[in-house]
């Protein structure tokens, strides 16, 4: 299932790190959506998702459930909207090491 992360964010992150955190995230969604939807119909075509895959997943809605209700709060859309930049350097230097870490393991 590594297709569906990708190493496309980061760099789009940096694209839109002087943008308003509205618009990242709104941005941001978008692409991995797409991005996500695609790799998905591609693996359900080569048989490399299935029923099992599937069942398994369901068992993450209630972390996507949580996440979601603590993104709401003001508490974080407040440091969010005050700590954008830093957060997306800060995902994108973390995205790089793992990266160079895969690639000389």
């Amino acid at each position: 299932m590594g297709t569906l992360i990708g190493i496309g964010g980061p760099p789009m992150a940096i694209v839109y790190q002087n943008s308003s955190a509205k618009n990242v995230v709104a941005t941001l969604n978008m692409f991995f959506g797409i991005g996500a939807l695609f790799s998905v119909l591609l693996l359900i075509y080569i048989d490399l998702i299935n029923f099992r895959e599937v069942m398994r997943c369901i068992f993450l809605a209630p972390a996507l459930v949580i996440g979601i209700m603590l993104g709401r709060k003001n508490i974080v859309k407040n440091y969010v909207n005050q700590n954008l930049k830093k957060l997306i350097l800060i995902v994108c230097f973390i995205s790089a090491l793992i990266v160079l870490g895969q690639a000389f393991i």
